[in-house]
């Protein structure tokens, strides 16, 4: 059985590269049980064999009530004692921690309530809030869990997203048993901020099938160039703008 935790698909629009992946995860495990960490709106179609598991939704005193009374909220200040200097980096702080605990409760009923999920393989496509509550439910209630996680970009790079920190690396870490890196910059980059030992972490890129068509002339025999990448710095768009120039 595998239980994958997501931002939020099978909601919203994000997390495309889950429908290439999902049919081969399920050629592994024909059960798959999906928990989104936001479940707003209409769900996308997902293939048969999959279960969409939603978190209950609550108020936002019990958020802000959760994080005061989790105890890695005051872990991590005194880890990081700078953190109570910034105002976003504190409020980043609690809600990173308030998220951590809600999953971490939800998770820990889940397993006390259903036996098989203890044999389950937990794999969380980001490393941040979903692999700290799990790594949490590891050390803590759960020591022979199995947990991989995928990791991108804002989940590995935290200085250079905003507020640029992560609460929990370390002890997410130390509980993981693989992590995943879509980049070998992003392997090398959390190997080196974390210290991780080579058989923990590797790449693993995430893309899409060969197409099964080919692109036709244009009526007015023009070349078309496009792109599909979000318009920030890592995607080095400028490199587009700069190869048509010198191709011209």
């Amino acid at each position: 059985m595998l239980v994958l935790l997501t931002h939020g698909y099978p909601y919203g629009e994000g997390e495309i590269f889950l429908e290439q992946e999902l049919p081969y995860l399920l050629e592994q495990f024909p059960s798959i049980s999906i928990i989104p960490l936001f479940s707003e709106g209409i769900p996308r179609s997902t293939p048969k064999g999959i279960k969409v598991i939603n978190i209950p939704r609550e108020g936002m005193f019990k958020k802000i009530t959760r994080s005061i009374v989790e105890p890695n909220t005051y872990r991590e200040i005194h880890k990081r004692p700078s953190t109570i200097l910034s105002i976003n980096k504190m409020k980043y702080l609690l809600g990173y921690t308030s998220y951590c605990n809600k999953l971490f409760n939800f998770l820990h009923a889940q397993l006390q309530k259903d036996p098989k999920y203890k044999n389950a393989l937990f794999y969380t496509y980001w490393f941040h809030v979903q692999a700290s509550a799990l790594a949490r439910l590891k050390l803590k209630c759960f020591p022979d869990l199995t947990i991989v996680s995928r990791a991108h970009g804002y989940d590995i790079y935290e200085e250079e997203y905003w507020p640029g920190y992560i609460p929990m690396r370390q002890l997410t870490a130390s509980a993981i048993n693989h992590i995943f890196t879509v980049s070998q910059d992003g392997m090398n980059y959390l190997s080196q901020k974390l210290g991780l030992e080579n058989e923990k972490i590797s790449v693993s890129r995430i893309g899409t099938k060969q197409p099964s068509f080919q692109v036709v002339p244009s009526k007015n025999h023009q070349l078309a160039i496009v792109s599909c990448s979000h318009m920030v710095s890592e995607k080095r768009i400028e490199r587009i703008i700069d190869s048509i120039a010198h191709l011209e």
